[in-house]
């Protein structure tokens, strides 16, 4: 998303007469673009009922200062942006039978202007100096070509997955062999389970790059899963090898990068080229975040538990299904959608 706003792509506000709401849209995809949805922003205008002022604000501007920060609250760029005010055709809009209003913003590639070097010193710590990369610096031009998307996905898992479990004594990242190669991606251990978590970031729209990274992590996820039963003494870090010793649970997860693409189409040729009881959840990245904040939301003492016991029940629940892709997840009832 943060790649696609840098990159240019259109910004759209949508305003409903109906509803105390704004709708921000950005067309990464056109066919499916991301969206949000709030309120509450500011007070409610006296001139115009059902809006607040903000709204009225950014329909009279002609000029809006855009700041984009990462998942770890970096401020990555700051820009200037333009848009034609629009207040005479809002004014007219409300007078009219038409739901929605429209304002376009004028967004411009900013790939190739400078960014911040961000040092962590705090991350840099927690993570023995790979803030990102193997690198203890994070600068996002470094990963906006491709075969270097991959490791920002990384950056914003590791990030959101530190808000809901202990870095290196349940969350662990990039964990070694002892032969120095990677054992995952990521490991999440808690009491007497543990998840294996693979990230999978593909920008071509080719079904073959895609097919080729979905391969990939179920050979890598598979991989681990029997060493963590099988060959213990190949993996380095001590504290995971003892926490085997009263495995009960072990779950595969595959997480990739949704963009808009027909996953039905994309999963086809997997789930007939192998043994379903070798495949993994694979599970959206967005979906994945939203998950694991309404679980938190929902039961902030349990909620550890609650994540793991819910997706083990998902994979149990399901298990007769040639494969488990989870694209959507519903923040009302809690549900998620599968493929």
């Amino acid at each position: 998303m943060l790649t696609s706003l840098i990159k240019g792509c259109p910004i759209l506000f949508t305003l409903y007469r109906s509803a105390s709401n704004i709708k921000l849209i950005i067309e990464d995809n056109k066919s499916c673009p991301f969206f949000f949805i709030g309120k509450g922003f500011s007070e409610k205008s006296n001139s115009y009922d059902n809006f607040e002022n903000i709204v009225i604000e950014l329909v009279k501007s002609e000029i809006i200062r855009v700041v984009y920060f990462n998942e770890a609250n970096y401020q990555i760029f700051c820009i200037d942006l333009v848009k034609k005010s629009c207040y005479d055709n809002f004014k007219e809009w409300l007078i009219s039978s038409e739901e929605q209003f429209i304002i376009r913003i004028q967004n411009r590639d900013c790939s190739d202007e400078p960014k911040t070097n961000y040092i962590d010193t705090l991350q840099n710590i927690i993570w023995n100096d790979n803030l990102i990369d193997e690198k203890p610096y994070y600068n996002f031009n470094e990963y906006l070509k491709d075969g270097k998307h991959g490791y920002n996905q990384e950056f914003a898992i590791r990030t959101t997955l530190s808000n809901f479990f202990t870095p290196n004594e349940e969350l662990f990242y990039s964990e070694k062999k002892t032969n120095k190669e990677e054992l995952a991606d990521f490991l999440i251990v808690y009491k007497k389970a543990i998840i294996i978590i693979e990230s999978k970031f593909t920008i071509s729209t080719k079904q073959n790059k895609f097919n080729d990274a979905i391969v990939k992590a179920i050979s890598q996820l598979n991989e681990a899963e029997n060493i963590i039963y099988d060959k213990p003494e190949k993996i380095q870090n001590i504290l995971i090898k003892d926490s085997l010793k009263e495995l009960q649970v072990c779950l595969k997860i595959c997480l990739f990068n949704n963009d808009g693409r027909d996953l039905a189409k994309a999963f086809k040729n997997v789930g007939a080229s192998y043994n379903k009881d070798l495949l993994p959840i694979f599970i959206s990245v967005s979906s994945f975040n939203q998950y694991l904040g309404y679980s938190k939301i929902q039961n902030e003492l349990h909620y550890k538990q609650n994540i793991i016991q819910n997706l083990i029940s998902i994979r149990y629940k399901f298990k007769d299904k040639e494969l488990i892709v989870i694209d959507g997840f519903n923040s009302e009832i809690g549900a998620v959608t599968l493929l």
